[in-house]
């Protein structure tokens, strides 16, 4: 019998993007649960078993079967374990940690700048985000120099991907020069869309149109 799956957060990408993301790349079966709205929230929260359904008090929560999870980095490391994500090297598994780490941080340093207007998201834009992704590639190209397979070599996405993937497609849609001056990110960035499952995914329609703590794409198109 196949694994029930089903994963319960907002209907934006936000943090579970990454988790949706491998689960379309994996071709795995999955309920996408998406708040419908405030009274939809509250009636979770007053629910008899909502303590257990979500212990921390806050989403995405992932039900793997009787399994309950929160958290969203444990619950993209917990399905990348399952489906086979993981490096076989502990020191590839390592770099994949740094890497994901640093573009968390990456995607936080915007949040303030959006929150500040137009001219200040501008100018994280065109000031904060190239220098950070010199940084990034930089680290992409000394532990991957020949470019193969996904940012730091491994044969499948990593969650560095998932979270690359997910980051960039909204700064893509931001600002269309964003890889003008890092041909490897954008290299990774087209191997991603390309996947079938991940590719299937966007086609569909069924990526959120809402980033998450930006407000929707399109109005963030229009301050670029």
């Amino acid at each position: 019998m196949a694994t029930k799956i089903k994963i319960t957060y907002f209907p934006v990408c936000g943090y579970l993007e990454p988790i949706r993301l491998l689960l379309e790349d994996a071709g795995a079966e999955y309920e996408d649960y998406r708040f419908k709205g405030p009274q939809d929230w509250e009636s979770h929260k007053s629910a008899p078993d909502w303590g257990e359904k979500c212990p921390f008090g806050l989403y995405p929560v992932l039900e793997y079967d009787d399994f309950i999870l929160p958290e969203s980095g444990a619950i993209l490391r917990f399905l990348a374990s399952e489906y086979g994500y993981v490096p076989p090297s502990p020191k590839t598994t390592a770099l994949v940690e740094a890497l994901y780490g640093k573009l968390m941080d990456l995607h936080e340093s915007s949040v303030e700048p959006v929150k500040s207007g137009p001219e200040e998201f501008r100018k994280w834009f065109e000031e904060t985000l190239p220098v950070q992704m010199d940084r990034v590639e930089g680290f992409v190209k000394k532990w991957n120099e020949d470019g193969e397979g996904f940012l730091l070599g491994t044969e499948k996405p990593s969650i560095a991907d998932f979270r690359f993937f997910d980051i960039f497609f909204f700064y893509r849609n931001t600002y269309s020069k964003v890889f003008d001056n890092h041909t490897r990110l954008r290299t990774v960035f087209e191997r991603m869309m390309e996947r079938p499952g991940i590719k299937e995914y966007l086609d569909s329609g069924r990526r959120p149109k809402i980033q998450g703590g930006y407000g929707s794409v399109g109005k963030i198109d229009k301050i670029l």
